[in-house]
């Protein structure tokens, strides 16, 4: 733990820190003019999005599919998926962050001819209800539901009391229409990645949606086993992804590979429908 983070962490807190945004205006070969609301936090580190993610993600997202974007943040991730979609299509973008919210719901009335981002201010759980989130600055950049870890190793000493939601049920009152038609979820929860999806497993299981993740460098081997176990028991294929939001297959790997990375994005691909060959 750093030594900011230790002194914060026994109680020595600055007071919240607020932060504008600031507009960017992106040329892309393909879509055009896209508009992004930039955070204005230090720690945002905002890497401008461009025609080769776009096209990657339309590998596996065609107009008019539904994409589940859990832990959306200000939305960089979140953007590039409706792009895919297509206005026809749709995003539902959760973050619970009130802080990050603000700057993803101006991401969303971005772009309305070319996207349809429908944000939500909650976090996937398997509960409905509070939920405590920690965050590592007194801006609330990053952070998360740290269950597994102690307080002096998560090195997030900034509590917030977020609202948790099933996303199932949730889905089932408010767009059943749009159920079937989830191809591709996007899960970024600081570690907490498997227990969100556990609690949408019913949805994987029959939806059998492409899935981008990140194995968090503070799991420890046994919870990257089980993280792999998951998706190996709904029969998915993963593979490591660039880092950075990137989509496109690299290394398939196995249980055997899980601490071969300090820290990695990956994707999982239903087998049916995987084509990529193991890379030693």
């Amino acid at each position: 733990m750093k030594l900011k983070s230790l002194i914060w962490t026994l109680g020595m807190k600055p007071r919240h820190q607020v932060y504008g945004t600031r507009r960017v205006e992106l040329e892309l070969a393909r879509e055009g003019i896209v508009s992004y609301e930039k955070w204005c936090h230090p720690k945002d580190y905002f890497t401008p999005f461009d025609q080769i993610l776009i096209d990657q993600l339309r590998e596996f997202i065609q107009p008019g599919d539904t994409i589940i974007d859990i832990g959306a943040h200000c939305g960089d991730f979140t953007v590039p998926l409706a792009l895919a979609a297509g206005p026809h299509g749709a995003v539902f973008a959760w973050e619970p962050n009130p802080f990050v919210y603000a700057v993803l719901e101006k991401n969303a009335q971005l772009n309305r001819l070319k996207t349809n981002i429908i944000p939500h201010n909650a976090a996937v759980s398997d509960v409905n209800g509070p939920i405590e989130f920690h965050y590592s600055d007194p801006g609330y950049c990053n952070g998360g539901e740290f269950k597994e870890l102690s307080r002096w190793r998560h090195g997030h000493p900034f509590r917030l009391t977020v609202t948790g939601h099933r996303l199932n049920e949730w889905l089932v009152q408010k767009y059943p229409e749009r159920l079937s038609k989830i191809r591709f979820i996007k899960v970024d929860t600081e570690g907490n990645d498997l227990v969100v999806l556990q609690s949408i497993e019913a949805i994987i299981r029959q939806q059998r949606p492409t899935i981008h993740a990140e194995m968090f460098k503070k799991l420890t081997i046994d919870q990257r086993q089980v993280f792999f176990e998951f998706f190996d028991r709904l029969g998915y294929e993963c593979h490591t992804t660039e880092r950075g939001h990137g989509v496109e297959p690299k290394i398939r790997f196995d249980k055997s590979d899980v601490m071969r990375w300090e820290h990695f994005d990956f994707i999982a691909i239903p087998k049916k429908r995987a084509s990529y060959a193991r890379v030693a």
